[in-house]
């Protein structure tokens, strides 16, 4: 896949266990971009469950790319395919995006991103759109092999980019909101 980069790559590579590394990369969007997709999600959320966080698949019809602007959508797959190219080298094709909104009570159980019927997810992007003040709970964690869970930091606009099998969770939201823009890697199946 041609790209080119889009800014100075200066993120931390973070080990939690031999297997289980995450990359943070903070300011990848702009604030004012972060709080634009949280406006647009609002009122157009769906109910996973009644303890699970709300969602919008942002579709492929334009309305994404309305909602973060000429390039920002850009700027995250580029960036996914950069911190794949030096860290993991995955084949990578396709990209999807949902935004994720956790109010009280809602977490998301371990899980990975990577499962039988989605074998293409390669890599998996999180985006912070909330300020961390504004919340109570609503951590994410990745787990190595190791089974000790490691918190990714807690920061307005980081995002965090692991491998698709990794498993993670969000832990209870206690108070306000948590929201996240999630974006998928994808290519061939893993065989």
């Amino acid at each position: 896949m041609e790209y080119s980069p889009v800014r100075e790559f200066t993120g931390d590579l973070m080990v939690a266990e031999p297997r289980s590394a995450f990359y943070t990369l903070a300011d990848l969007l702009p604030c004012s971009a972060l709080t634009e997709v949280v406006a647009m999600a609002r009122g157009r959320l769906s109910r996973r469950g009644a303890d699970r966080c709300d969602e919008l698949w942002l579709p492929d019809d334009g309305v994404a790319a309305g909602a973060l602007g000429p390039g920002l959508l850009r700027r995250i797959t580029d960036t996914m395919c950069e911190v794949n190219d030096r860290w993991w080298r995955l084949d990578i094709d396709t990209f999807r995006f949902k935004v994720l909104r956790y109010a009280p009570g809602h977490y998301a159980p371990a899980h990975m991103d990577m499962f039988p019927g989605s074998m293409r997810r390669k890599l998996t992007l999180v985006v912070q759109l909330s300020d961390p003040a504004v919340y109570t709970g609503g951590e994410l964690e990745v787990i190595g092999m190791g089974e000790q869970w490691s918190t990714i930091p807690r920061q307005f606009g980081l995002a965090a980019v692991f491998p698709s099998w990794t498993r993670h969770r969000v832990t209870r939201v206690v108070a306000g909101e948590r929201w996240a823009l999630t974006a998928w890697a994808y290519g061939p199946p893993v065989r």
